[in-house]
């Protein structure tokens, strides 16, 4: 009931309030001056929203006094969430803009204020308050008036859109993917939106997805347009064409027309269309069966067709439906439905085959319906579309088919009466493009041949070719008679198409056979020759006279037409050699053409040497068309039985070490190789040999210095013996050993056993130059004192080994250096990488390579490691070492080189290498040697100094100034030095000019840098020759552009009456940066008075007014005015101003009425009372609600 009651009386004392408040209050000493009209805008003209900046109120003030106003000031106060741009206190100007001091009557003055509008202040109607101050001329007395001003913050405008178009693109068909939805979208609010995010929701059942997300960003003024894309749709395939409706919600950034940016969402409902798919231009050029012989009953054939398609876009066929009437498939199905997974572009061709089909017996034709169901790709979206064709393909029921015998002949050319095991060949020759396979060829004969039937089986008949079928086991009757008969052929199979389909058939073929006339046997004698003969069994070996069984072999050659079977040889030797065997089977048969080859065994004992006579008697046989014919034939040759004139025993015909490589003093495993010659006349067996090392030389552990050669070693021939050693010698030079020989020499009958000793020579080559140290020096440039981890290379050439694997350098480091890894005064390291002898030439070629040029060939050979080092090739060693406190100097660093030699086994060589240290500064300091940039007309000077802060100089320094943020732009940006000395720098002068650009800060307002910014890089050259490089940043101060001036109507006056000095003017900032914490101060005399200003834009201006109070008059006062930059930098300008002496005289004004007074203080009253009692009712209302809920809760 209270609350019934309380309501309706709080919203009447609102009601009264707001009338109250609504009208312009004005608190007045005199009633001189009317308002003429405010206004209260933002900047660019429209409304004023919550977070408006730079808004401006303009109030028009008429002056309607009877004298003059002498510097009317106004000053203006906000309530809470605005402020003021600058100062809150203004003279008053013309509609013109300039500033008044002295205000006639019927003046219209102007006053105007930049206001920010806080971004949490609330819509509605505002209070500022104007109070305005101002002396009447010839007075001394300072008058005010006081106004009320109402001012409107409207709540921000609306999002308003509609949809002017919706569509699919590029298309919209049923199953249509990927597809994009374009909408149109037409802003019709009163604000321009900067942003949107959109959210499109589609029906599921028809759309996929059912949500799709997108973003707008751009500017859309009001009345103005966006266009947006929601990509990645599918419009699913069962999809209907047809209207549908979908809603879209939204989600933009707006901004007002002075830059005040809100957010704001909105819904939408459109509809869309899905349209119907088009026809498919596909064409059919031409279709046949597979099998190039359509004949009715064809197993396994198949439809092939080839289109084309006119489609402008890519179709893809995915599968294709066929219905077939006189074929069917193999399990009797006439439903195909067949993958094909082939895409086409415009213009394309594709063969399509549909294969397994089986064509009925009974039928002529075959008609095939074929679909084809396909996707079509438009512009980058797919759906789907089918095209139908019906195919008619008639048969061939009566074929002629062209295959014929074109010869027939016995397989021995000739058939006689009375031959046995004949074979008869009947070349076919298949003029049609089939084939006939697994056939069966039935072969009828007439009575004089047996058997009378014959079959052969798997026969297979290629396409246009020759088949032959062979007949074999035909026997002739011996009273058969000369002449041809005839017999009958039949082949029975299946013939095959191209296409693998399948048909039995049979052939029926007239054979023409022919027997002939016996006495056309005579003449069939081959022809032998003795194409070679040699002493030995088998292969020519040396014979000498007095070889109890030495071997002669004879070859003999067929060359005539006829093949000899069961050939035998028998040889007559001279009287003075007795045969062994006499008689040998040289071949069972031998073609013609061929070659066999037979031994005879002799007996030279009493044999001379001389050339020796010998007769062969060739006995054969010839089977000539199954009939054998023997004949017998003499040959004769002669050989030379030669005189032995050779040395006599067994000789070391080489010694060396293995490979002819080198053996050096100490090293283990090398291999020592003899090769012993047989200058007998026979061969030898049965060999002992053993080694006599020299004395400073040992063989190596388990390896015996008896070795065992069983032979047989052949006359003239050699035989090679290897023996491991361990070379104890010390020095390099050549030594003496021995080696003993036993030996078996057999000949025919018998042998007998020699022995020989035979000197050694052992050479021990010198270590020395045998590894070279090439280059040693620091990687990357001169190292620094207390460097840790420093790369030191060694590239080591291998000037003697052959080869040298898994090398290790240990370096025995001097006092103040030590291993980064283990501390130590021993840095133990692997290669790093080898350079190949062929490489390493061609920089040798130009003298002895830096260490850059050896990094170089090092990076180049990384990709190509090889797993061994040859003679010639390059180590290179990178140890990474501390340098703790050695001093700078040459050191002979002594080192060893380990590795796996040649021979397999550890060897060590020992040297020494000279390290330079030679330290460089750890960095090159730059820095500008003034940290202020002072430009005057457009120009300016930069020194930098570049200090080298080490011991070590730097050659070739290029120092480069880049501009980073092109403010300042140098002149000759790329400077070069000689020379830094160690420990001193030097200056380098550039020329800047100013390069007057600016930034965005947002708002639209722009600001130019306030700092010059620059990237330096320097180029040098160290002690070592490294180039090194630094890049740095280098920054100076631009002094800011600010330039303030007094007005030249800046006056001073001086009232007697009242002694004060009143003060006032304009100060303008006709520079290019804002002032900051502007003072103006004046003195006069032992008196001072000052106003603070605050900031001052560039290319603005702002009064003042100074008043302060002194018993004394003088002719001049000082005006200070002190300002800042945006570096705390303070500033002072210093002004003498003269003084105008005003005489007043004491006037009483008349009393107000007071009525404004009193009205002012009566709605002040009003307004007491209202709140006295809205805090009366709500303490009330308050106080019985809590004792009511205390009630309920006991």
């Amino acid at each position: 009931m209270m609350a019934r009651v309380l309501i309706p009386r709080i919203l009447i004392l609102l009601l009264f309030t707001s009338y109250l408040i609504q009208t312009p209050l004005v608190y007045q000493q005199t009633s001189n001056w009317v308002l003429e009209g405010y206004s209260y805008r933002s900047r660019s003209g429209g409304d004023v929203y919550p977070g408006s900046s730079a808004t401006i109120l303009t109030v028009d003030l008429r002056y309607t006094g009877s004298n003059n106003a002498i510097s009317p000031y106004a000053c203006l106060v906000l309530p809470e969430g605005f402020t003021t741009r600058g100062s809150q206190c203004t003279s008053g100007a013309y509609t013109n803009g300039t500033y008044i001091h002295k205000a006639s009557p019927g003046d219209v003055l102007r006053f105007t204020y930049t206001i920010d509008v806080s971004r949490n202040t609330t819509p509605g109607e505002y209070y500022f308050t104007l109070n305005i101050s101002y002396y009447i001329e010839g007075s001394s007395a300072l008058e005010y008036y006081t106004l009320a001003i109402p001012v409107t913050v409207s709540p921000y405008p609306q999002l308003v859109l509609t949809v002017e178009k919706a569509y699919f693109t590029p298309y919209g068909y049923p199953g249509s993917n990927p597809v994009s939805l374009y909408v149109k979208l037409v802003n019709n609010g009163n604000t321009t939106i900067t942003s949107m995010d959109l959210t499109l929701e589609l029906p599921g059942e028809y759309f996929t997805p059912s949500e799709a997300n997108t973003s707008y960003t751009g500017s859309v003024d009001p009345g103005g347009s966006a266009s947006v894309l929601f990509n990645n749709i599918q419009v699913k395939p069962y999809t209907q064409p047809g209207s549908y409706t979908v809603s879209m919600h939204v989600s933009a950034e707006l901004s007002t027309s002075d830059g005040v940016t809100y957010r704001d969402d909105g819904e939408l409902v459109f509809q869309i269309t899905v349209g119907s798919t088009p026809p498919l231009d596909i064409r059919v050029l031409d279709y046949s069966l597979t099998a190039q012989y359509p004949l009715p009953g064809l197993n396994s054939t198949g439809i092939r067709f080839i289109i084309q398609s006119l489609e402008p876009s890519t179709v893809r066929i995915l599968y294709l439906t066929t219905e077939l009437n006189g074929a069917f498939t193999g399990n009797g199905s006439r439903t195909i439905i067949q993958e094909v997974s082939q895409a086409l572009s415009y213009m394309d061709t594709l063969e399509l085959r549909i294969t397994g089909l089986n064509i009925a017996e009974d039928t002529g034709v075959v008609e095939a319906y074929i679909e084809l169901s396909c996707m079509v790709n438009r512009d980058q979206s797919w759906y789907p579309a089918s095209y139908s064709m019906r195919l008619v393909i008639p048969l061939e029921t009566s074929p002629e088919l062209n295959v014929r015998i074109v010869n027939a002949t016995w397989s021995t050319s000739t058939a006689y009466p009375g031959a046995t095991g004949l074979g008869l060949t009947v070349t076919l020759l298949n003029n049609e493009g089939f084939s006939i396979r697994d056939g069966d060829a039935v072969l009828r004969l007439p009575m004089v041949f047996r058997p009378g039937e014959l079959v052969v089986r798997n026969i297979v008949v290629n396409q246009y070719s020759l088949t032959e079928i062979v007949f074999t086991g035909i026997d002739i009757a011996l009273d058969a008679s000369p002449g041809t008969y005839e017999a009958y052929m039949t082949l029975r199979g299946f013939l095959v198409n191209n296409d693998g389909s399948t048909k039995y058939v049979e052939l029926a073929f007239t054979i023409g056979v022919r027997v002939s006339n016996p006495g056309e046997l005579l003449g069939w004698r081959p022809v032998l020759e003795l194409t070679d003969y040699f002493w030995g069994d088998g292969a020519p070996t040396y014979i000498y006279p007095g070889n109890p069984r030495a071997g002669l072999t004879i070859e003999v050659t067929n060359t005539g037409i006829y093949q000899v079977s069961s050939l035998e040889l028998e040889i007559t030797t001279p009287s003075d050699v007795t045969p062994l065997t006499r008689n040998t089977t040289c071949a069972t048969t031998l073609p013609p053409g061929s070659t066999c080859q037979a031994v005879f065994y002799l007996d030279l004992s009493s044999a001379t040497a001389g050339v020796k006579y010998f007769n062969v008697t060739a006995r054969y046989r010839v089977n000539a068309f199954n009939t054998g014919i023997y004949f017998n034939e003499s040959l004769s040759f002669s050989l030379l039985l030669p005189e032995y004139r050779a040395g006599e025993g067994v000789r070391v015909a080489s010694s060396s070490w293995a490979g002819n490589n080198p053996v050096y003093p100490g090293e283990r495993g090398a291999v020592f190789t003899v090769q012993l010659a047989n200058l007998e006349p026979y061969p030898i067996y049965s060999l002992w040999v053993s080694i006599e090392p020299p004395l400073c030389m040992l063989l190596h552990e388990g390896v015996n210095n008896t070795t065992y050669i069983p032979g047989p070693v052949n006359s003239l021939q050699s035989v090679t013996i290897s023996y491991t050693i361990d070379v104890k010698c010390s020095k390099p030079g050549q030594y003496i050993g021995y080696l003993n020989i036993n030996y078996y020499v057999q000949y025919a009958g018998g042998g007998f056993r020699r022995s020989i000793r035979e000197p050694l020579l052992f050479t021990i080559s010198s270590l020395e130059n045998t590894v070279e140290v090439v280059k040693a020096g620091w990687v990357g440039g001169a190292p620094t004192k207390g460097g840790r981890g420093v790369s030191y290379m060694v590239a080591v050439r291998n000037n003697g080994f052959p080869s040298i694997s898994n090398p290790v350098l240990t370096l025995y480091l001097p006092q103040g250096l030590s291993d980064a890894l283990t501390g130590s005064q021993e840095a133990t390291v692997t290669p790093s990488s080898i350079i190949p002898s062929q490489q390493l030439q061609q920089i040798l070629q130009e003298g002895v390579p830096d260490l850059s040029g050896i990094l170089q060939m090092l990076q180049a050979t990384q990709a190509q490691q090889p797993a061994s080092v040859q003679r010639g090739d390059l180590m290179v060693f990178i140890a990474r070492l501390n340098i703790l406190n050695a001093s700078a100097g040459l050191y002979e660093v002594p080192f060893t080189l380990s590795f796996t030699d040649h021979w397999g086994y550890v060897y060590s060589v020992n040297s020494t290498l000279v390290m330079q240290i030679q330290y460089q500064p750890p960095l090159l300091t730059v820095h500008p040697a003034s940290p202020i940039v002072y430009f005057a007309n457009g120009s300016s000077i930069l020194d930098i100094d570049v200090v080298n802060e080490y011991d070590s100089p730097v050659y070739n320094v290029y120092i480069a100034l880049i501009p980073t943020s092109n403010n300042a732009i140098p002149q000759g940006a790329v400077k070069y030095v000689d020379m830094i000395p160690g420990n001193s720098s030097v200056r380098i002068r550039y020329e800047l000019i100013y390069n007057p650009v600016s930034i965005s800060i947002g708002g639209g307002v722009t600001a130019s840098p306030s700092s010059a910014v620059f990237t330096v890089s320097l180029i040098y050259r160290d002690v070592y020759g490294y180039i090194g490089s630094i890049n740095t940043t280098l920054s100076a101060i631009i002094r800011p552009f600010i330039n303030l001036e007094l007005t030249g109507d800046t006056s001073a006056r001086y009232y007697d009456n009242a002694g004060k000095l009143s003060v006032n003017g304009v100060i303008l900032n006709t520079g290019l940066a804002q002032a900051r914490s502007v003072y103006v101060k004046v003195f006069y005399g032992d008196a001072s008075g000052y106003m603070f200003i605050g900031d001052i834009d560039p290319s603005s201006q702002t009064p003042f007014r100074v008043d302060l109070y002194s018993f004394r008059y003088l002719d001049n006062c000082s005006l200070i005015i002190e300002f800042k930059d945006e570096y705390n930098t303070l500033y002072t300008l210093r002004y003498d101003i003269p003084v105008q002496l005003v005489h007043q005289q004491t006037t009483t004004m008349p009393q107000s009425s007071g009525i404004e007074g009193y009205y002012y203080l009566a709605v002040i009253l009003v307004v007491a009372l209202f709140l006295v009692a809205v805090f009366y009712l709500l303490y009330r209302y308050i106080s019985r609600h809590r004792i009511t809920v205390g009630e309920n809760a006991g």
